[in-house]
């Protein structure tokens, strides 16, 4: 055979740009001004950068860029460059575009190492190709890419979840091959919990109360277990995918943190470790392409490297790619109506693209699809195998769950997408966060980055236009809300407001002629888009709420992180502390309290490794954790952690504060954009608790205690009290009711002793802890009890039916009122405004115990 000769390179190496000038096999035009801005600014800026991100618009050509830095440095230095993906799908797509498009040589590396193509790979590692790969490829356990010279990180804004799982053990109790080691795991954890947070980590209610539900094991009561959990976990872990995440966090469970849902563990550190990971850690640079990457150190914390040199086009903040009409039917339009208009929509569009936040809703909207329009429905594993059955097809629905990113569908491919639910929180971290830290603005750069990424799914050029119907009650408040639309970009402000505008009255009728207008991209859309535009020339977008103070601790967080995982107890409590120092904002409450608790949890460790006197350090910064935000009902829990002696910590109202968490889910299970679901259900309590009759009245009164935040239940057992209020753990109030006895008869001694005996039966069959207070209260409208029961009214309180009616509207009234302006979960000001009018309106439980012990003193029951 011939000898292979190695030609010098003709090509010019100055730089990227130079570089992309003269590939004359390339088949695109350029470079575009936004890329050939982008290689100067890393050439003047960042050449010898450990960290650089590059901001690009989306459809600005970001791949380009970073694959030509890429291919450049591999020409110039001899660099083993690694290009990541989100998907398997984008790999073969950006491979497919870079060797027929850019004129470069590439090759996609996916599914098992032992798969690779020989010759590709030898030709990675003698330099001589890029490597194009998954996240998963580089963060795990034994990646084939284990010494990059330059890692180039594609849509980095949303690469947490790849990063973070090589950390990160997962246990679904719903999945049956996880149900050996979830069920090992619960009998070590269970002992910690209360009973009714046992029942919902194994048997949750399907409804959105336990579907929300959260909790967090405290560092120091996962210290204590740690031995049992490596044992059992140790044992059971024999899925791989738990096996390589327990390997990776096993030696370091102290730097870890647990959280429980319902039927679900997850076990993590709070930041990812990723300068322990030396396939990405040792790497001479890594550069992050990204459309939105954000203020307020989102990127660090994501990446776990600090600090980053950010380079960013001068078009990001000017103008969007594409075009999008936005559709608000729950504005204007009833369920059924909605569901109408989606079939409509979609039999217009031919094919459209649905994004939601969970796998709940993305089931319940397939049957909505199948429902109206009877069209082939496609997930998101159909997708990333192939796009070609779905975008093949006149008549299909591609439903994609926790999914914002790495599936597009430009041109033709899509012209119709659903946005489904707030993307709020995508694992059990994120919502702790959210519902019970209340430290929404620490996520609210994620939240906006996966908005942005998902209304661009479908707009990937200049060129491009899609209708975006948004559903869902959050979502829809979410973006209604000006000051929040204040922070995105003004063109997408401006599409969002004139969509907002549009729905306003809208009909199913006004809805679909304005649709058939936008996809004809008629002259009457021409004038609509001037509009658009010139809303966009007048709006200023304003940073996020503690967007500085976040920026400046985030190197802080990270070197906490780090040290703590190298069991360097001493640093991580200096770092935790450097933190609680430089975050003052007011906003941040929530976020400072979880440092003095992170602080508390070092100095802990540091204790138990020797250190004496830090168990007092570690009381301080759990006390100060909770006079830091006094509405968080988890850092209550830290009371027997904190100093006991402290009045102001022992002092919390963890009862009330409880209901306003419920309440929080009960407003956003009804909904609070438009009245209809609660008119419906406060209409059924009223009518119930207005009559007489027996069943009737307990059911409006067991469902005004579940509606007011009470975890309330009812059963007809024999011996069984009619509803019952849980407000915490420790206390429950049970119920008698006598509505329909005579108001000029007497107290029995049957319904005495009924009263008198339930306490026995909630304990039996309610989960409570031990010790809890169960008061017994009957609800008559007599005056008068026999003599023979008053033996047995000890410890039981009576209410009068009309002052409980009276009560109850007035109580009705103030959750209207405190509905009027929820802005949604976790806002630390209205928990605080609803405590308040709770214990004013005596619906919080200790005073509602005192309005009827008052009464009870004022006017007792007369003996006859």
């Amino acid at each position: 055979m011939a000898f292979k000769l190695n030609k010098t390179s003709s090509l010019s190496l100055e730089s990227p740009e130079t570089l992309f000038r003269d590939m004359k096999t390339k088949k695109v035009h350029g470079p575009l001004s936004d890329q050939a801005d982008a290689w100067r600014a890393y050439m003047d800026k960042a050449l010898n950068e450990k960290n650089v991100a590059i901001q690009l618009p989306t459809g600005a050509g970001k791949t380009l860029v970073g694959l030509m830095i890429g291919e450049w440095r591999r020409l110039k230095f001899r660099d083993r460059v690694v290009f990541l993906c989100p998907t398997r799908q984008l790999v073969h797509q950006v491979v497919a575009e870079a060797n027929a498009k850019f004129g470069l040589k590439t090759h996609a590396f996916t599914g098992s190492k032992l798969s690779y193509d020989k010759d590709a790979a030898a030709e990675y590692q003698n330099c001589e190709r890029i490597a194009v790969t998954t996240y998963s490829s580089l963060f795990n356990s034994a990646p084939y890419f284990d010494d990059p010279s330059v890692v180039i990180l594609d849509d980095a804004h949303a690469s947490e979840q790849y990063i973070a799982n090589l950390w990160s053990l997962v246990i679904d109790g719903s999945e049956q091959k996880h149900g050996g080691l979830f069920e090992a795991v619960v009998e070590v954890v269970a002992p910690t919990l209360n009973p009714a947070d046992q029942k919902r980590l194994t048997d949750p209610d399907p409804r959105l109360r336990d579907r929300g539900w959260v909790e967090k094991i405290p560092s120091p009561v996962l210290h204590e277990m740690s031995n049992r959990l490596l044992s059992v976990i140790d044992s059971e872990a024999t899925e791989k995918e738990h096996r390589f995440a327990w390997a990776a966090i096993r030696d370091h469970l102290d730097a870890c943190h647990m959280y429980i849902g319902a039927k679900a563990i997850l076990i993590r550190p709070l930041l990812p470790p990723t300068r322990t990971h030396q396939p990405f850690a040792a790497s001479r640079q890594r550069i992050y392409m990204s459309a939105t990457i954000g203020s307020g150190g989102e990127l660090e914390r994501i990446t776990g490297q600090s600090p980053i040199t950010n380079l960013m086009s001068k078009a990001a903040d000017r103008q969007t790619i594409g075009r999008r009409y936005f559709m608000f039917p729950e504005r204007s339009l009833n369920e059924q109506q909605q569901h109408i208009l989606c079939g409509e929509t979609m039999k217009r569009a031919g094919r459209a693209l649905v994004l939601t936040p969970d796998g709940v809703r993305a089931s319940e909207f397939g049957d909505i699809v199948r429902k109206q329009t009877g069209f082939d429905v496609f997930d998101a594993a159909a997708i990333e195998k192939s796009k070609t059955p779905f975008i093949g097809s006149q008549n299909a629905v591609a439903i994609v769950a926790n999914r914002y990113d790495g599936i597009d569908f430009p041109g033709d491919e899509c012209r119709l997408m659903f946005v489904e639910g707030l993307p709020r929180a995508t694992n059990l971290q994120e919502l702790f966060f959210v519902r019970r830290l209340g430290a929404v603005d620490l996520l609210n750069v994620r939240i906006l980055t996966r908005l942005v990424q998902a209304f661009g799914r479908c707009t990937r050029s200049d060129q491009d236009y899609c209708a975006v119907v948004v559903r869902g009650e959050e979502l829809n408040k979410y973006l209604m809300t000006p000051e929040r639309r204040d922070w995105l970009h003004p063109e997408l402000h401006a599409e969002l407001a004139f969509g907002i505008d549009q729905a306003k009255g809208a009909t199913v009728a006004d809805y679909l002629e304005n649709l058939d207008t936008f996809f004809a991209q008629s002259d009457e859309w021409v004038a609509a888009n001037a509009e658009i535009v010139s809303l966009r020339d007048f709006m200023q977008r304003k940073s996020l709420p503690g967007a500085e103070d976040l920026q400046n601790v985030a190197a802080a967080e990270l070197e906490y992180q780090l040290s703590l995982w190298a069991k360097d107890y001493e640093s991580a409590y200096g770092h935790a502390r450097a933190v609680i120092a430089k975050l003052t904002d007011s906003s941040l409450r929530g976020y400072r309290a979880l440092w003095h608790y992170l602080a508390g949890s070092a100095a802990w460790l540091m204790y138990k490794d020797g250190s004496k006197g830090f168990d007092s350090r570690a009381r301080e910064h759990f006390g100060n954790a909770q006079r830091a935000e006094r509405t968080v009902t988890w850092l209550a829990s830290l009371a027997k952690l904190a100093d006991e002696g402290d009045d102001s910590v022992s002092s919390f109202d963890a009862e009330t504060m409880k209901l306003v968490e419920r309440i929080e889910g009960m407003f956003d299970e009804l909904g609070t954009l438009t009245d209809f679901k609660y008119d419906k259900e406060e209409k059924a309590i009223r009518e119930k608790i207005e009559k007489n009759e027996a069943k009737s009245f307990e059911k409006g009164h067991c469902d005004l205690g579940a509606l007011l935040g009470y975890d309330a239940g009812n059963r007809n057992d024999t011996g069984s009290p009619d509803p019952w209020w849980v407000a915490n753990e420790n206390l429950c109030l049970i119920f008698e009711d006598h509505s329909d006895a005579k108001a000029d008869g007497r107290l029995s001694i049957e319904k005495a002793r009924q009263a008198t005996t339930h306490p026995n039966w909630v304990r039996a069959n309610v989960p409570l802890a031990a010790g809890a207070e169960v008061v017994p209260i009957i609800v008559t409208p007599v005056r008068k009890i026999d003599k023979a029961a008053t033996v047995h009214m000890t410890g039981v309180l009576v209410w009068g039916l009309d002052d409980f009616r009276d009560w109850s509207r007035h109580a009705l009234r103030t959750l209207r009122d405190l509905r009027r302006d929820y802005p949604g979960s976790g806002d630390l000001a209205w928990r605080a405004r609803a405590a308040e009018a709770l214990t004013k309106a005596s619906i919080a439980p200790r005073a509602l115990l005192q309005k009827l012990r008052d009464a009870m003193a004022n006017g007792p029951l007369v003996p006859e």
